[in-house]
């Protein structure tokens, strides 16, 4: 990425494939699990959700922190760090094994906007079929997902195992 894509990018603003994040805070695991759940994109470290540029310090351990991040998701999360004029710019692939969870649950990405992932459309499992997901995305692959009923018991606690 150059610095002249990065400026085209902080002008086009968030959406469903860009996140600004002035620093590496606590919700970061919750944007790269949204990404990766929905169509991967870019969450750019060093701007404000205006658009206004701060920068960030480009370390070894701020790098090791986002590597950690992206590891401990399940399954990891492939994700590339990049230095750009002042900012860092974290691409996330989207994942070929959704759902991808965090610390937190699990989340997609609706225009601009991360979105806890509540329950699965009625009649459909991840196995079986679509997840809610912008345009309908479908889970690549064929029978059973190795968390779905993991999925199912985080998501409705009040029902017994069966």
């Amino acid at each position: 990425m150059t610095p002249a894509d990065l400026d085209i990018l902080i002008q086009q603003g968030e959406g469903t494939t860009l996140e600004f994040k002035e620093s590496l805070s606590s919700s970061f695991a919750r944007e790269v699990v949204a990404l990766a759940n929905t169509i991967g994109g870019k969450i750019i470290l060093g701007v404000r959700d205006g658009g206004s540029v701060t920068g960030i310090k480009d370390t070894n351990a701020l790098r090791a922190r986002v590597q950690d991040i992206a590891r401990n998701c399940d399954p990891p999360v492939k994700v590339l760090v990049e230095p750009v004029d002042g900012v860092l710019a974290v691409h996330i692939r989207e994942s070929d094994a959704k759902p991808v969870q965090c610390s937190d649950g699990f989340f997609w990405r609706q225009g601009a906007v991360t979105q806890k992932m509540n329950h699965l459309p009625a009649g459909e499992g991840y196995g079986q079929g679509a997840y809610p997901g912008p345009q309908g995305l479908r889970r690549r692959g064929r029978g059973r997902h190795p968390r779905r009923h993991a999925l199912h018991r985080a998501q409705h606690p009040h029902r017994l195992p069966h």
